[in-house]
């Protein structure tokens, strides 16, 4: 009798040991194969086809929150004229006179003139 392989179970034939077949299938939901690793960690387990896509989805350049927030961690978020910082979606600084410019920084990628099909609109 063989002992059972300490290995993660796949869920689906396509999420198959082969690594080729993985690459494959990481490169279509633009995943590295460092995040692939990081969602079996997070979940203990091989991700179905649903969840892959979904990660796929929510870390990908369209959404860039693996991207965008690092940097957006280096900007101040407080002082005596921030007058809404993080959290609301929107910041407002205060720059005299009474009045105040506010900020929204939209973390989706959306269509260039130059290239108005290679992006998708935010959802």
């Amino acid at each position: 009798m063989t002992e059972p392989s300490s290995a993660p179970r796949t869920s689906h034939p396509a999420l198959s040991t082969q690594h080729s077949a993985l690459s494959t299938l990481l490169e279509e939901v633009a995943l590295t194969r460092e995040e692939y690793d990081l969602v079996v960690a997070k979940l203990g387990r091989e991700p179905n086809m649903v969840e892959l896509g979904m990660f796929g989805a929510m870390w990908s350049e369209h959404c860039g929150y693996k991207n965008s927030r690092p940097v957006l961690k280096l900007f101040p978020t407080g002082g005596p004229r921030v007058l809404q910082g993080p959290g609301e979606n929107a910041g407002a600084v205060d720059i005299g006179d009474g009045l105040a410019v506010v900020m929204k920084i939209e973390s989706h990628i959306t269509p260039a003139p130059s290239s108005p099909t290679r992006a998708l609109p935010p959802a």
